[in-house]
């Protein structure tokens, strides 16, 4: 059975890559991040990790895109060593788009606001 997407998670980065692989990322690991099957909670690398996927949420929409980018340019066969601009690049925009869940997460916290409400409020 398909998994809905959460009403707090980014739609077109829901079953394509969580929260820890994009941060993965951005330590400069090359990992798999993919689903393997479409009623799988977990992506391959949180299965590895014996750790629960965290959906991307939908605030970063904009950093999102740019990370999004940066690894579309690493589509690399196997042997290939990545370029240093192309490491930068996508430690860069997963540092952004960490930094802003971060902030905006404790931002939430500080004021007493459920994830789930703010959705709301802002009209997703």
């Amino acid at each position: 059975m398909l998994i809905p997407c959460p009403p707090t998670a980014l739609p077109e980065a829901f079953w394509v890559i969580c929260l820890r692989s994009m941060q993965a990322f951005g330590r400069g690991r090359r990992v798999i991040f993919k689903f393997n099957k479409l009623n799988s909670k977990k992506c391959a690398y949180c299965t590895l990790q014996n750790e629960k996927c965290i959906p991307i949420p939908w605030y970063v929409r904009e950093e999102y895109a740019a990370f999004w980018a940066a690894i579309d340019d690493l589509v690399l066969e196997e042997e290939e060593e990545m370029d240093l601009e192309e490491i930068i690049a996508i430690k860069r925009a997963a540092y952004a788009l960490d930094n802003v869940v971060r902030v905006t997460t404790s931002m939430m916290k500080e004021s007493g606001t459920d994830p789930l409400v703010f959705a709301l409020l802002e009209g997703i």
